[in-house]
C-alpha cells in the first residue's frame, strides 16, 4: 500500500512538472527509471497515469470518448429511449471508470477492444432500432 501511494505521489509531481503535454505515452516508468527506481511500474490509477504521460491534452482526449458516450446514454435513459440497454451501457461505462481507478487501461489492448466493442453494439443497436421505428411509421 506504502508503494502505490507512492506511486500515485510521483504521477502527481510528473504531472505538476509537465501540466500541458505530459512525459509522452507509455513513459511514467521511464520518469521512475531515471531516478533510480529500477523495476517495471505503473502509477496503479489510469487518471494518473494519463495525466503524467499525456498531460491535460491527453486526459481530455482520452476521456472526452468516455463523457460523450455517458452524455448520450444520460440524455437516452432521460427520454426512455432503449432503457434497458442504456442502463447496460451507463453501468459499464461506470465500471470501467471505476477499474481505472485502480489499474491502467489506456494501453491494454483488450480494455480498449472491449471499450470499443461496447460503443459498436450500442450505435449498431440504436440504428437498426431507428429502421425498425421508421418501418413502423410507414
Amino acid at each position: 500500500i506504502i508503494e502505490r501511494e507512492f506511486f500515485k505521489k510521483k504521477a502527481w509531481e510528473i504531472f505538476f512538472d509537465n501540466p500541458i503535454i505530459g512525459v509522452g505515452a507509455n513513459n511514467y516508468s521511464a520518469v521512475l527509471q531515471s531516478i533510480n527506481y529500477n523495476h517495471a511500474v505503473y502509477a496503479h490509477n489510469n487518471f494518473l497515469e494519463i495525466l503524467a504521460d499525456g498531460g491535460l491534452i491527453g486526459f481530455f482526449i482520452y476521456y472526452s470518448f468516455y463523457a460523450y458516450n455517458l452524455f448520450i446514454a444520460l440524455s437516452r435513459y432521460k427520454r426512455n429511449k432503449y432503457s434497458d440497454e442504456t442502463i447496460l451501457v451507463l453501468v459499464f461505462i461506470i465500471a470501467l471508470l471505476i477499474m481505472e481507478y485502480g489499474q491502467i487501461t489506456y494501453m491494454n489492448p483488450s480494455a480498449q477492444l472491449i471499450f470499443m466493442s461496447v460503443n459498436t453494439g450500442y450505435s449498431r443497436f440504436e440504428h437498426s432500432y431507428s429502421n425498425h421505428q421508421m418501418n413502423l411509421e410507414r
